[in-house]
């Protein structure tokens, strides 16, 4: 149930020559934000790994976030309009429940737990709970929302044989760590691994 892209896997031929077996993968765009949202005029962002970062509070210049957050549809768009949500996102709150109240706007809980346990289930160690902090995912913000669902991209670190416990990197995360103090949440994140 989580929005996905497309692939299929070609045999390229050179010269009549088989130079191997490749994956063809549905770009994030407008046709991606089309078919899985029936939209796709809300903001996209691709997220760029420059230095661990886990969703953590940059303080309250928006220029911060910009070099993670690379907007994909509407490039032009004022630096407040493009990235205000994303940092009251990570904006920090005293007291769970007031954290919660204030994030849900902002974030998708629940898709947020569950694209995270599915990329646990699969051994996928360089994503959200990633070696090095977050990576590989664009973030959506929905048209006429605040609220921002997260898109896996290039998956190629999955079903890791040397892989490492389902647990690591999930703490360092976080909203992760704030989301799976809530009994409903962390329940829904065992449930979705099962």
């Amino acid at each position: 149930g989580q929005p996905a892209s497309r692939i299929s896997f070609a045999r390229l031929y050179v010269n009549n020559e088989l130079e191997g077996i490749y994956g063809v993968v549905e770009e994030i765009n407008a046709g991606y934000l089309a078919r899985n949202f029936g939209a796709s005029d809300g903001h996209l962002f691709e997220y760029h790994w420059l230095r661990p970062f886990f969703f953590q509070d940059l303080g309250d210049d928006l220029a911060a976030y910009a070099p993670l957050f690379e907007p994909r549809t509407h490039e032009r768009a004022p630096t407040a309009t493009l990235y205000s949500a994303i940092r009251e996102l990570v904006r920090p709150t005293e007291g769970p429940q007031l954290w919660r109240d204030r994030v849900e706007p902002y974030l998708d809980l629940r898709q947020f737990v569950t694209m995270t346990a599915i990329e646990k289930f699969l051994a996928e160690f360089d994503g959200l709970t990633g070696y090095w902090g977050l990576n590989n995912f664009y973030l959506y913000r929905l048209p006429n929302s605040e609220q921002h669902v997260l898109l896996p991209w290039d998956r190629d670190n999955a079903f890791r044989p040397d892989a490492v416990s389902i647990h690591q990197g999930v703490l360092d995360n976080v909203i992760l760590r704030q989301a799976l103090a809530f009994p409903d949440l962390k329940a829904h994140f065992f449930a979705t691994r099962e």
